[in-house]
C-alpha cells in the first residue's frame, strides 16, 4: 500500500506541495529520485522518463541544466497528470514530482560528453557493446560481428530478411561509411566506452548549459561537488547566491570514492555548515556505475553507513550503483537512510521503450509503468 500517497501532507509556509511531499518522504526514509542524467540532452527520452516515473510515484525527477530539458520533464509530468485524471485506478501511485536541476560546481564527471578520435579508432565496436544508453552505433554493427573479421572474405552476417550477406573487398573499402557514430544527446558521460576502447580513441568534453535556465521557476537544485575543495564549493555558492535564492530543496552530490571515512565525514560536515537549510547529501558510490549485480551499490551503502554513524543533520540519500537490490541491502543492514536515487539502472530497464513510436509506446505504457513501479515503490 502506498501510504505516503494516502497521507495528507501539511504544506509548510514557503513550500510547494510537491516539495513538502518530498521532504516528508525524506523524513520518513522512503524518498525516491530518478536521475535522467546531468548530461542527458535527449529531450524525448527525458520526457518519457518523467512521464513513466511520475506515474510510478517518485518524489523528484533530476535533469540536466538545460531549459529545453527542463521543459521536456515538465511535459512528461503534465502527460502523467492527465493520464492519472482519466484513470486514477490504473495509475494510483501518481503524485506530481519535483523537478531538480543538477548543476556543476567544478570538474564533475557527470557533466561531460564523449568524443571519438577517428584517427585512432579502428571500428572494433567494443565501445558500442559497452554503452548503456545506445549513444554509440554503426550501420554495420550486429551481435557477433566485428570489422576485424572482414579479413575473411566469406564472413557471414544474417540480414534482417534472414538472408546471408557476404563481405567482399569492395565492402571493406566502404568501412568508412559504416564507422562508429555518436549520438551526443544520448551520451551521459559514464566512461564505459573509454574503458572499453583499446586504442584510446574516446575523449571527453565538458557539458554545462545552465546559462539558459530561468532559476525563478526552479524549486530544487543538486550541486555536484566533483573534485572541489570545500573552499571552492563555498565560492561557487557565493557566486550563485542570487540564482539559488528561491531553492526549496537543496542537494549536494558527493563522490564517496574520493575520501577515506574520516575525510568523507569532515567534507560532508563542512558542506552542511555552508548553508542554513537542511540539505540532502547524495552519497555517490560508483558514479553512473549501476549494474544488475547484488554488489552494485555496496560502495554507496558503505559510505552512507559512515555518515549515519556520525548522526549528521542532513538527509543521507544513496546514488551511484543503485539498482533493484539496494533497498533489500539497506534493510538487511538496518541503515536509516533518507532515500535512494536511481539513475543508470532506472534508464536501462526501460531503455528499449524510450525510442518507440508514440502509438507503440502508448499501447505498452501500463506494462512500462509496472516495470518502473516495481523499482521505486516500497
Amino acid at each position: 500500500m502506498n501510504t505516503l500517497n494516502e497521507t495528507k501532507i501539511i504544506v509548510p509556509a514557503g513550500h510547494t506541495e510537491s516539495v513538502a511531499r518530498a521532504i516528508f518522504a525524506l523524513e520518513e526514509g522512503v524518498f525516491t529520485k530518478i536521475i535522467c542524467g546531468a548530461a542527458n540532452t535527449n529531450e524525448g527520452h527525458v520526457e518519457r522518463l518523467a512521464l513513466v516515473y511520475a506515474l510510478s510515484g517518485v518524489h523528484v525527477i533530476d535533469v540536466a541544466p538545460s531549459q529545453s530539458i527542463i521543459q521536456s520533464a515538465k511535459t512528461g509530468i503534465k502527460k502523467a497528470s492527465e493520464l492519472y485524471e482519466k484513470n486514477p485506478e490504473a495509475f494510483s501511485f501518481y503524485k506530481e514530482p519535483v523537478i531538480m536541476v543538477s548543476i556543476n560546481a567544478g570538474d564533475d564527471l557527470h557533466f561531460r560528453k564523449a568524443e571519438i578520435n577517428y584517427e585512432k579508432c579502428t571500428n572494433c565496436f567494443e565501445c558500442i557493446d559497452s554503452c548503456p544508453s545506445k549513444a554509440l552505433y554503426s550501420g554495420c554493427h550486429s551481435e557477433g560481428f566485428s570489422p576485424k573479421n572482414l579479413s575473411n572474405d566469406n564472413y557471414k552476417l544474417p540480414s534482417q530478411e534472414g538472408q546471408i550477406l557476404r563481405f567482399t573487398q569492395d565492402d571493406r573499402r566502404s568501412q568508412d561509411d559504416n564507422r562508429i557514430q555518436l549520438n551526443k544527446n544520448n551520451c551521459f558521460g559514464c566512461g564505459r566506452c573509454e574503458n572499453a576502447c583499446l586504442q584510446n580513441a574516446i575523449e571527453f568534453t565538458n557539458f554545462n548549459n545552465s546559462s539558459d535556465i530561468d532559476f525563478e521557476e526552479i524549486k530544487a537544485v543538486e550541486i555536484h561537488t566533483g573534485n572541489n575543495s570545500i573552499e571552492e564549493v563555498k565560492n561557487f555558492l557565493e557566486l550563485n547566491v542570487s540564482l539559488l535564492k528561491n531553492i526549496e530543496l537543496l542537494s549536494f552530490c558527493v563522490e564517496s570514492k574520493r575520501f577515506n571515512p574520516a575525510e568523507l565525514q569532515n567534507y560532508v560536515s563542512s558542506l552542511i555548515n555552508l548553508v542554513s537549510q537542511k540539505v540532502i547529501i547524495q552519497i555517490d558510490g560508483i558514479p553512473m556505475g549501476a549494474t544488475d549485480k547484488h554488489c552494485s551499490s555496496l560502495q554507496a551503502v558503505s559510505a552512507a553507513a559512515v555518515l549515519l554513524e556520525n548522526k549528521l543533520d542532513a538527509y543521507i540519500q544513496l546514488s551511484g550503483g543503485t539498482n533493484q537490490f539496494t533497498k533489500k541491502l539497506v534493510n538487511q543492514l538496518g541503515l536509516k537512510i533518507s532515500g535512494i536515487a536511481y539513475g543508470t539502472f532506472a534508464r536501462k530497464i526501460i531503455l528499449s521503450y524510450l525510442d518507440e513510436l508514440e502509438d507503440n509506446f502508448s499501447a505498452q505504457l501500463q506494462r512500462i509503468v509496472n516495470i518502473t513501479t516495481s523499482l521505486v515503490v516500497n
